[in-house]
């Protein structure tokens, strides 16, 4: 059982990664992008009971999709990661380049990224 104090692990389901594998990256606005040119952001959705289990999955959109949630940008590394890779079902984990990712939540220079990093 994990530790109740571990911060939860979001996870990254099929129908994100296909969403964000179906976009493009503006090199001139360095920002993931809808076919049509609207930006993509990425949100952390919460499932459960707080404080006792949750659920914590990543969903992905524009900014009409967002809601009261806070957007994270998709940095063009793990953009690369989520549209090249391979999606594991049963981890939530992508591989590519020969490691696995996860997506977290962080703070860079006061902007909230979706960054990925390797287990």
């Amino acid at each position: 059982m994990a530790d109740p104090s571990d911060p939860p692990r979001p996870s990254l389901r099929s129908a994100v990664k296909s969403y964000i594998a179906a976009c493009v990256w503006d090199a001139n606005q360095s920002r993931v992008e809808t076919t049509g040119g609207v930006a993509v952001v990425g949100w952390l959705n919460a499932t459960g009971t707080p404080g006792l289990t949750a659920t914590v999955q990543w969903e992905a959109g524009t900014a009409t999709d967002l809601g009261s949630s806070v957007p994270a940008t998709i940095p063009q590394a793990a953009f690369d990661i989520i549209k090249n890779g391979s999606w594991d079902s049963q981890t939530g984990l992508v591989s590519y380049g020969g490691k696995s990712y996860r997506f977290q939540f962080k703070m860079v220079s006061g902007v909230a990224q979706m960054a990925a990093y390797s287990v």
